[in-house]
């Protein structure tokens, strides 16, 4: 998962994501369950139209 918390807080983008940003850190499974958690975090992934 990469987080963009710059660009949209609380957003997770999946790792193939084309819209993550170049810079958004890629998160750890346990960093990334740790964010997920919180209310108010999306989660963004590429459609089956992609």
């Amino acid at each position: 998962m990469r987080s963009s918390e710059s660009a949209c807080p609380r957003l997770l983008h999946a790792p193939d994501c084309q819209e993550a940003p170049q810079s958004a850190p890629l998160l750890g499974v346990q960093q990334a369950l740790n964010v997920a958690k919180n209310s108010g975090t999306r989660l963004c992934t590429p459609g089956p139209w992609q």
